[in-house]
């Protein structure tokens, strides 16, 4: 028998808690999240982030984004934390951020238990990482979707 130590992309994360980690071109899983979960997120195929009407353009080591969402899929019981940076070093500002800041973060969200938050990390070719900080809450239209005009 053969035992798989994460999901594929088709299964859901029932009763286990998920931490999906990467970009567009790293992370199908990511992708599908996105696509199922999130419909006022918009990712192209380039790594722009377009949230209702916000834009988040990736100018590589300038100005990187991370989109980082948790929500819980209707059919399991367990939530699912979605990172999905423009480049690694948003990802690994992402993790940065919430292992330092998670405290104040969960004090600026309406709920802990679902959210959708865009990291901004200027001058990462500089700054590396830390230079991380939160850009939008955008969680109500990211989980309601586009608004119609």
């Amino acid at each position: 028998m053969i035992r798989r130590t994460a999901p594929n992309a088709r299964e859901l994360n029932g009763d286990r808690t998920e931490l999906s980690v990467g970009g567009l071109g790293s992370n199908q899983r990511n992708v599908e999240y996105v696509a199922s979960h999130l419909p006022g997120v918009k990712v192209n195929p380039v790594g722009d982030f377009t949230v209702g009407e916000q834009r988040f353009l990736h100018e590589q080591g300038r100005r990187d984004h991370a989109l980082v969402a948790k929500f819980t899929p209707p059919q399991s019981t367990q939530p699912v934390l979605v990172i999905m940076g423009q480049s690694s070093i948003a990802n690994q500002a992402a993790v940065y951020l919430l292992k330092r800041d998670y405290r104040r973060l969960s004090k600026t969200v309406a709920s802990v238990d679902r959210f959708c938050l865009m990291l901004r990390v200027d001058a990462a070719d500089t700054y590396g990482y830390q230079a991380v900080e939160l850009a939008a809450d955008l969680s109500a239209v990211a989980f309601q979707g586009r608004q119609r005009r």
